[in-house]
């Protein structure tokens, strides 16, 4: 029989290298990884702040970015964090990608309409902090290898003494990985990331750059790669460059890759959107057409509030795939039902989803 890891059969079987006590359906020679993806939400809709921009409008930007606050915190991150670590909890995912784990830092007084505004470090909300913050407190060991920053905006917001206060918003891509397992199991490599190349620009904000983030694994004593992304969202050709990107760089690799992350592709429209027809074409396969349920595996579409219990899921945008000389076991969808809403609220407006994968050479 083949060996893996250099050690015996019966290590093999018990710590998960090969079926045993994991489910694991691959053959014995099949490391597997439980990968896992999720948007966590910003927690507002920031699109009516963009317009006040564009438009150069003070009272609306102001107006805007003090609503954007407010909705941020009705729909109250520490809470649902509890939602996502319930997921992670039952799933234990080896490698975690995270989309939209901004920080918010205020300044005041604000200057943010002078001519040359000072950069606000007051820390109102760190989603990572309170995410990592929950996972210790259950004992689920993890750390985040690889953080990138994308966009990063401050605009001022009124408080309730109807003084201006700036409001920092800048948002990450993220990387955590297990490290409650030995390291013949599972060691990091190395970590990376950057922004894109190509990306939006927006009239009084200039470039709002977008980013992806890779780690490279030993996974009994096999190499693999996985990215996490979140390209684009508004703009269908500024997607596409930017999934070329991924395609022609970090993922044009001699060893297996996952990609996976908030794609902003609906895999489920028919057809489908140009990114994601790219995305197979180039030679990836989707972890939800491999080993999914029938059902469509919708992931967004939830209203900016998440306190609505009958708020449904449309569109496919969250997405595992999985490169040559991998196979997928299973996948699925968390944080889709009303039984995971925590304190009325959903998770997210994106559901995660959860796949097992396996290296097949």
């Amino acid at each position: 029989m083949k060996r893996l890891c250099g050690v015996a059969l019966c290590v093999l079987l018990l710590a998960g290298c090969g079926g045993g006590t994991t489910g694991w359906t691959g053959d014995l020679g099949s490391p597997p990884l439980t990968v896992m993806t999720q948007n966590l939400y910003y927690g507002a809709d920031l699109r009516p702040a963009i317009t006040g921009i564009v438009l150069g409008d003070p009272d609306m930007i102001v107006g805007s970015v003090t609503q954007i606050w407010a909705t941020v915190q009705l729909n109250d991150f520490p809470t649902r964090a509890i939602a996502v670590v319930n997921a992670i909890e039952v799933a234990r995912p080896d490698v975690i990608g995270l989309q939209e784990v901004s920080v918010f830092r205020s300044q005041y007084p604000s200057d943010a309409f002078t001519g040359n505004p000072t950069p606000a470090t007051h820390v109102e909300l760190d989603m990572l902090e309170v995410l990592l913050d929950e996972l210790a407190r259950r004992g689920l060991e993890y750390e985040a290898v690889v953080a990138i920053d994308s966009f990063d905006f401050e605009f001022p917001r009124l408080r309730a003494d109807f003084e201006l206060e700036d409001l920092r918003q800048t948002d990450r891509e993220v990387i955590l990985v297990r490290t409650d397992l030995p390291a013949w199991r599972l060691k990091v490599l190395d970590a990376f990331g950057s922004t894109f190349e190509t990306n939006a620009g927006i009239p009084g904000m200039g470039e709002i750059p977008a980013a992806w983030a890779g780690v490279d694994l030993r996974v009994c004593g096999q190499t693999l790669r996985v990215l996490s992304a979140h390209p684009e969202a508004d703009y269908p050709e500024i997607r596409y460059a930017q999934t070329l990107e991924l395609i022609e760089g970090p993922a044009a690799v001699e060893f297996p890759v996952v990609l996976m992350g908030d794609m902003n592709t609906d895999a489920a429209a028919i057809p489908p959107w140009a990114a994601y027809e790219l995305l197979v074409a180039s030679g990836f396969e989707d972890a939800w057409l491999l080993a999914g349920p029938p059902e469509i595996g919708y992931t967004w579409g939830r209203s900016e509030l998440l306190n609505d219990p009958a708020d449904t899921l449309y569109q496919r945008l969250d997405l595992v795939l999985v490169g040559d000389h991998l196979g997928v076991d299973r996948v699925e969808c968390v944080g889709e039902d009303l039984e995971d809403c925590v304190g009325g609220l959903w998770p997210s407006d994106h559901a995660g989803l959860v796949a097992q994968v396996r290296i097949l050479r």
